[in-house]
């Protein structure tokens, strides 16, 4: 039997017919490769813009008209992009943003492949005291300030304080300034925290050490929470301990036999076994509640004769 095989001729005939295919029809592939490329990348924009949008609003009260970066980690944590997102901005070695706030609205983003914040990794911004403070009720909340260490020596560092009341309006506000390398503040201008309710605040530090250039080569914000509660039980205080009511008294009022001091308003309940015209001795129990539950006793006697 004979095998007839494919001439030369034949052979090259079949490649050039198929590179004329190809050619014909990989650009359009890859056009519409593209163009499906272009609209995921566009659909991707489109869901960090929404994040981000949602970041800024949520924040209005906070964040301040201007630039700032916003660490990729904390959209996340605060649930702004789910995993699936998450993963896209990594694949795509995406660590932060550049926005620009105007009126306290989101006006523009770039993606950054760096991480917010400090560019000095020696450096440090620690707040003195706790996260949390607590303040009594009536009392004057004393600020407790923040620390600055190894920054770069002579050039200036601009820390703004931002208090905020628990409707997140700005409520007070101090700005201080130091070329120093290391300095710790303590002399803070407080004065817009009040003790007279029951409330809290929100305390943003915000520090920024810039160069020659106005290049940032220290970035970074600290938050303090201010409660203010009530903690100590009213004072009750008896007038006089050997009250003496006629016996042929028809009525008394129990509430002379004391007075109640606290820093918000008070509840009182008085029980006795006082029998008027019936001579004796009679204990009386004074009980105070104030509005955060604090409960103060006393107890004293009067005598009918």
């Amino acid at each position: 039997m004979n095998k007839k095989g494919f001439t030369l001729i034949e052979v090259v005939g079949v490649l050039l017919i198929l590179s004329l295919i190809f050619i014909l029809v990989f650009p359009n592939m890859m056009n519409r490769f593209n163009k499906s490329r272009k609209a995921i990348d566009d659909l991707e924009k489109v869901n960090i813009e929404i994040a981000l949008n949602a970041y800024v609003n949520d924040n209005r009260y906070i964040l301040e008209n201007g630039n700032k970066c916003i660490d990729v980690n904390e959209l996340q944590e605060g649930k702004y992009i789910d995993q699936q997102m998450m993963n896209v901005l990594e694949e795509n070695e995406i660590k932060s943003f550049d926005i620009t706030i105007s009126n306290s609205k989101l006006k523009e983003f770039n993606l950054r492949k760096t991480n917010c914040g400090v560019v000095n990794q020696s450096s440090s911004f620690i707040l003195n005291g706790n996260d949390t403070e607590i303040v009594e009720l009536g009392s004057t909340y004393q600020e407790k300030g923040f620390m600055l260490k190894n920054l770069e020596s002579g050039k200036q560092t601009t820390i703004n304080i931002s208090y905020y009341n628990e409707n997140n309006v700005l409520v007070g506000s101090d700005t201080k300034t130091t070329t120093s390398s290391t300095q710790n503040f303590t002399s803070i201008n407080s004065s817009g925290v009040t003790t007279n309710t029951l409330t809290n605040y929100l305390v943003k530090y915000y520090a920024v050490q810039k160069d020659s250039k106005g290049k940032v080569i220290f970035e970074e914000t600290l938050y303090r929470k201010i409660r203010v509660l009530d903690t100590t039980a009213p004072i009750i205080t008896i007038k006089n301990s050997n009250v003496t009511i006629a016996s042929n008294a028809t009525s008394y009022n129990l509430n002379n036999l004391f007075t109640i001091t606290d820093a918000s308003s008070v509840t009182t309940k008085i029980e006795t076994n006082l029998t008027l015209g019936v001579s004796g001795k009679y204990r009386v129990t004074i009980t105070a509640t104030d509005q955060s539950g604090n409960v103060s006793k006393e107890t004293t006697t009067v005598t009918v004769q």
